[in-house]
């Protein structure tokens, strides 16, 4: 891909850049000419995608941290602000989730989930967000779910730390509009990332249940998926979501309530079904 005015030599940071969405946004990111700063709790697989961005003659740093650590957010800002001034670009891609009914899930099940999906996202922009408001610019993309606009059930944790993060987004928008800085809460839809593969299961089997995400879910590629984040950074709109699933619930949610209620109960009964 030609590299683009808007995009060459800016610095861009991307969480949950060691696999799926947030590595190849970084990747894109750094093929569109931005110095790519990259952070994650797996160091391992981090370092993999540093070394692809050093292949690619991309000016690179990784950030091995723990979002839901507000100390360790804040020593890794403090660093990028020093270093690089501040950032253009924040991509907020790292999430975890899960399944099971509020009954089986343990309260730690909610501190983790909550830590990395709504924590680790406040985190971020709470200690950088500061430095664009500084250099009156910036664009702050965080990746959402449809689990954001509408309840699904049995991910109890995982909608409502992604309904935190939708308001978090809209309570942003009008805050820093004046400052030239652009929020868009991204609702990706379903997609072929780890994120299935490590999700801590409750209430439902396993090994059923996996095999209907696999054989069930129409799964976007990742790669699709950061071509789409890099359109939402250009078009800087509230709300972005080519998913239509997505688009369908939440319009079935705001203007026939009822039988939006009624699809997820006759959903839950299918999984009662064949899942359990």
């Amino acid at each position: 891909m030609n590299e683009r005015a808007d995009f060459k030599g800016k610095t861009a940071l991307v969480t949950g850049a060691a696999s799926g969405m947030g590595k190849e946004t970084a990747l894109l990111l750094g093929s569109e000419g931005c110095t790519v700063l990259i952070a994650d709790v797996n160091a391992d697989r981090l370092h993999e995608t540093s070394k692809r961005l050093d292949e690619m003659g991309v000016i690179n740093k990784e950030y091995h941290v723990d979002l839901a650590r507000a100390d360790k957010v804040e020593r890794m800002a403090d660093s990028i602000i020093e270093e690089f001034g501040g950032l253009d670009i924040l991509v907020n891609a790292a999430g975890v989730t899960m399944m099971g009914d509020l009954v089986d899930v343990p309260l730690e099940e909610w501190r983790r989930v909550m830590g990395v999906n709504f924590w680790g996202t406040l985190h971020t922009i709470h200690f950088l967000l500061p430095s664009m408001v500084a250099q009156k610019r910036g664009s702050i993309v965080n990746v959402v779910s449809g689990a954001g606009l509408f309840g699904l059930f049995s991910t109890g944790p995982y909608t409502a730390s992604k309904f935190a993060v939708m308001g978090l987004s809209e309570t942003i928008y009008d805050e820093v509009r004046e400052h030239n800085i652009r929020v868009t809460a991204y609702c990706p839809g379903d997609t072929a990332t780890p994120i299935f593969d490590k999700m801590k299961i409750y209430t439902w089997d396993p090994d059923k249940l996996r095999k209907v995400i696999n054989s069930g879910f129409k799964l976007t590629s990742p790669e699709v998926q950061a071509q789409r984040i890099i359109k939402a950074i250009e078009r800087g709109r509230a709300l972005e979501t080519a998913d239509l699933f997505t688009v369908a619930c939440y319009n079935l949610k705001r203007f026939c309530p009822p039988l939006f209620r009624l699809l997820s109960r006759l959903g839950r009964a299918a999984f009662n079904r064949y899942v359990k």
